[in-house]
């Protein structure tokens, strides 16, 4: 309850500090708890019976999977759409229980730093709508350090001191404009902050805007821990995909299935990969490197479109991220036959979004969140009937969203063995990334050579 109060506020404040919030609580009231306990129960022991979430290496602490589903004659199939990574949004639309366990999920990224007093830097976007949920997790660290340093504190980038930069156990927040710029690459490996040393990244937003970072994560030398280091393989819907061919099998105990891919490194391998595939199957859709809110992604069903389509898709990207960012290399892929639902009078698309997180030595779930498309399916598909993104549009459309409840399961026609297994599905595949990502990385570096 404190913690909403708390949500509440900031929200209310913020108009007046020219910095507005919104609140998920339309999508958190949507949350049956204790529902949504009882499917993380039952996907936690289907996993404790094959210990395919158990993570050996401090590379993943916190992310999520998106997922759709098809409807047959012979059941579910669920398909994985993309894994996000430490920059991930959205925890407060889930229940508080599972909202907070969440923010302990990134808490166990200190218990792998190497220094006794450890220096955290979190980013955020410029002008991040959920803010609040980076603010609450700086105080739940610092509450964490207090134990054993009753000094520690977060600091805002815009208003640390030299003084301050000295000492440990301090948590700096603040917007990738404010924190870029004054970071840097020492020969020992670590990250800086203006000469501090900094132990933990997070979240992987900040070091796919550096590519000092990226290059270091790559040779896997970084000392800096990032959540999370394998952002390269979360923010590359085609490395996602490799990883869900290469755990297929595990997967399929889920009733997962991969789906069908390329990779293009530039302008001209896009154009033509997209152009053969479209001599195979009726739609494609192409996605740019390290996106987010759907910008970039359409949908291509005629080869007359293919030039037009791949420049519209830069410049939605472009507009969103600014020049400098490369949104190379892209994904090709088969467009999912998923089913629609029934909503608002019209048929629509959907996914579901699975978060998981980090607890001691094991990846588990910590709920879900629904996502309906913007307009309906009329058997003509375009990017609004199909990217079901929330903050995709404008703003936050919380009512699209919403969450593990009785209600929710008959208006998708799911059960709740459907979602334990896409819990138990999205912990099995972080997990993979995690313990195999030198291996993926080798492999995707090797395709790009070729």
């Amino acid at each position: 309850m404190l913690l909403e109060q708390s949500t509440q506020s900031l929200i209310d404040y913020g108009k007046y500090f020219a910095y507005p919030q919104i609140s998920l609580e339309p999508i958190r009231r949507r949350q049956d708890p204790e529902l949504a306990q009882s499917i993380i129960n039952l996907a936690k022991n289907k996993l404790a019976k094959t210990g395919t979430n158990k993570v050996t290496e401090p590379l993943f602490f916190v992310g999520s999977v998106d997922f759709m589903v098809k409807n047959d004659d012979d059941g579910k199939t669920f398909y994985v759409l993309e894994s996000n990574g430490g920059n991930s949004r959205g925890f407060s639309a889930m229940p508080v229980k599972h909202w907070l366990q969440s923010y302990d999920s990134y808490a166990q990224s200190l218990h792998f730093a190497k220094s006794e007093n450890p220096t955290v830097l979190i980013g955020h976007p410029n002008k991040d709508l959920l803010l609040y949920e980076k603010i609450f997790l700086a105080e739940y660290l610092v509450q964490k350090m207090k134990k054993k340093d009753p000094n520690a504190e977060a600091v805002h980038a815009a208003n640390i001191t030299g003084k301050r930069l000295k000492q440990g156990n301090l948590v700096i927040i603040g917007p990738y404009k404010d924190i870029l710029s004054r970071l840097s690459i020492y020969k020992n490996n670590y990250v800086y902050f203006e000469g501090k040393k900094l132990d933990v990244l997070i979240g992987d937003g900040i070091a796919r805007r550096k590519p000092e970072i990226v290059e270091h994560l790559l040779k896997n030398d970084l000392e800096s821990l990032v959540v999370n280091d394998v952002f390269f393989l979360t923010d590359d819907k085609a490395l996602t995909y490799m990883a869900v061919d290469e755990v297929a099998h595990l997967l399929a105990n889920y009733s997962v299935e991969p789906i069908a891919f390329k990779r293009a490194q530039n302008d001209r391998e896009l154009k033509k990969i997209t152009t053969d595939i479209l001599d195979e199957i009726p739609e494609v859709l192409i996605k740019p490197h390290g996106g987010s809110g759907g910008s970039g992604i359409d949908i291509i069903s005629k080869k007359e479109q293919v030039q037009k389509k791949i420049e519209s898709s830069k410049e939605h990207y472009e507009e969103k991220f600014g020049p400098t960012r490369n949104p190379f290399p892209y994904t090709v892929c088969q467009r999912v036959e998923a089913t629609p639902i029934e909503w608002n009078d019209a048929l629509h698309h959907y996914d579901i979004r699975v978060y998981v997180g980090r607890s001691k030595d094991r990846i588990v779930p910590l709920g879900a969140l629904m996502r309906v498309s913007l307009e309906p399916f009329s058997g003509h598909f375009n990017k609004k009937s199909f990217v079901v993104n929330l903050s995709g549009y404008e703003g936050v459309d919380t009512d699209r969203g919403f969450g593990v409840h009785k209600d929710s399961l008959k208006l998708f026609n799911l059960e709740k063995s459907d979602f334990a297994k896409m819990f138990a599905a999205a912990c099995t595949l972080s997990a993979y990334m995690n313990n195999n990502y030198s291996k993926l990385i080798k492999k995707a570096l090797v395709d790009e050579k070729n």
